[in-house]
């Protein structure tokens, strides 16, 4: 922590977000806004819930999307309801839905954005995305569901675009799912 510029006798203290050794200092922050956190962790559902995100920053916002997109000034958004208390966030998530959120206070530096994807298998093992070929055959079709569960998964969000074309699988069998699932 370092002083910041202040009016004489009156000492403010802040944090410079860029050491500037032997120039004049630059912009400071307050503080730094604390993390967001979710109830729910990523990952695999079968039943609806109520989510809520939060962050214990005091009188912060809270940005989000739930489709997939970065949130910024222009996102939906949750204000804390005084500055005593923190932002909640409540959604409910009843299908295959990417959260991402980050925490805002004017003075304080923002949080990163915070991403969890929720998949309800039913609806991912459904959607257009998905080969028929597979899905409807009478072998492999039972047994979608605990393949699923059993492989290990990851949701990867990149800001690129996302390959339409299988990668690395045989054309018909595997296809991203983000589209379909998203809108996107």
């Amino acid at each position: 922590m370092s002083l910041t510029a202040s009016p004489p006798g009156q000492e403010t203290y802040g944090y410079f977000k860029t050491p500037t050794p032997g120039t004049a200092n630059n912009n400071s922050v307050e503080g730094f806004v604390e993390d967001t956190t979710f109830t729910h962790k990523r990952g695999f559902y079968d039943v609806p819930f109520q989510l809520e995100v939060t962050t214990a920053t005091l009188g912060a916002t809270l940005y989000y999307t739930t489709n997939g997109s970065p949130p910024g000034p222009a996102s939906q958004y949750v204000e804390a309801p005084g500055p005593e208390s923190p932002p909640v966030l409540s959604l409910p998530i009843t299908r295959t839905t990417m959260v991402r959120a980050y925490a805002f206070k004017p003075g304080y530096e923002s949080t990163n954005t915070d991403t969890q994807t929720y998949i309800f298998l039913d609806q991912a093992i459904g959607s257009p995305s998905m080969s028929e070929v597979i899905t409807q055959h009478p072998v492999w079709g039972p047994q979608m569901r605990d393949a699923l569960l059993e492989i290990p998964s990851i949701s990867l969000v990149t800001q690129e675009p996302i390959p339409t074309e299988p990668i690395a699988s045989p054309p018909g069998v595997i296809r991203p799912l983000a589209g379909a699932l998203y809108g996107m």
